[in-house]
This record gives structure tokens, C-alpha cells and sequence, in this order.
């Protein structure tokens, strides 16, 4: 009897974590107007067995722009818009091709939270726990697939972590803080 209780209690208890879907996941994750704040970002080279890291601040702008500026190791500063991506100095060109759209659609709803945008290009398992969100979103069409094995995703209110598997093995590795909206 006492074994039949406590298998009782212990299904009527809360679950302390449990699978988000993405509409659950927007509930928890802010969608804000702006955002800015600093990032660390270490990217493993698998071909070098070698990491680099860089950091900088970035600034978003919903429907308008993403600023990512590095400031170390090297000065640098990239532009992202819903049109595609280029460098403030003029050393990248304006890439407007559908791949850097894609990879710029992405990168808006990634610090965005919206997560309607990422669903049409993803699938998604993860989990709430203790108002903390963990997400892998695996690539829905092969074209998307051949370049992005998957990213990793974490947070409370906004997005504080991203790592981006490459289908190569390289692998970006991606810590948001102090975030101001």
C-alpha cells in the first residue's frame, strides 16, 4: 500500500522540466523592440583543431539592423539587415544573394525571439527548467541542412547562448550579456 501511495505522489507532483514546442517556447522568451549588449564568441576550427575567440558588443533593431562589432582580437564591424549582410568599412560587400538572406533571416529571429520565423526553417526539441529554456533546432529543408547541422540555444528572457553546429564540424560557440532591451 504505502509503495501504491507513493507511486501517487509522486505522478501528481509538477514535472520540474518538460518539452517546448515553439509556440510554448515564445511564452518564456522575450520578443523586444531592441536589444543590445556584449558577446563572447569562440569558433572551433575542426580542419585546424583550433578555436579563435573574439569579443564584442552588438545592437538590434527589430526590422531594421543587427550591429555586431568586434573589438578583439580584431576591430571589425558587421551589418545585417532583412535585405543581407555587409561590413561598415566597406571590406565585405553587400551580399544580398538567398543564402546570406536566409543566414541573415535567421540571425534577426534568433535575438529576436521569433519564433515563428525559426519554425519555418526548423524543427525543435528542448525544455523549460525553472524558467530556463534549452533548444536544439535541427534544419527542415536540405539546403539549410547542408550548411547547419543544428544550433543550440539557451535562455531565460532573451537569448543568452547559441552554438551553431556546422555541417563541416566547425562549430560557433556564442555568449550574449549584459543585455539592455
Amino acid at each position: 500500500m504505502k509503495r501504491f501511495l507513493l507511486i501517487c505522489l509522486l505522478l501528481c507532483l509538477p514535472s520540474l522540466s518538460h518539452a517546448l514546442d515553439f509556440e510554448e517556447l515564445g511564452e518564456y522568451a522575450e520578443s523586444p523592440e531592441t536589444l543590445k549588449g556584449e558577446f563572447t564568441q569562440t569558433r572551433f576550427l575542426k580542419s585546424l583543431d583550433a578555436s579563435i575567440t573574439s569579443t564584442g558588443t552588438f545592437s538590434y533593431e527589430k526590422g531594421g539592423e543587427i550591429r555586431w562589432t568586434t573589438l578583439e582580437p580584431l576591430a571589425s564591424e558587421l551589418i545585417l539587415t532583412p535585405e543581407g549582410i555587409h561590413s561598415d568599412d566597406g571590406s565585405l560587400p553587400e551580399d544580398k544573394t538567398p543564402v546570406m538572406k536566409m543566414i541573415s533571416d535567421i540571425f534577426f529571429a534568433l535575438l529576436s525571439a521569433d519564433w515563428e520565423a525559426l519554425e519555418q526553417h526548423f524543427r525543435i526539441e528542448g525544455e523549460l527548467v525553472d524558467n530556463r529554456w534549452q533548444v536544439v533546432l535541427f534544419p527542415r529543408e536540405e539546403t539549410l541542412a547542408s550548411a547547419i547541422q543544428q544550433i543550440d540555444l539557451a535562455g531565460g528572457r532573451y537569448l543568452t547562448a547559441m552554438d551553431l553546429h556546422e555541417a563541416g564540424g566547425d562549430v560557433v560557440h556564442i555568449e550574449l550579456s549584459d543585455l539592455q532591451p
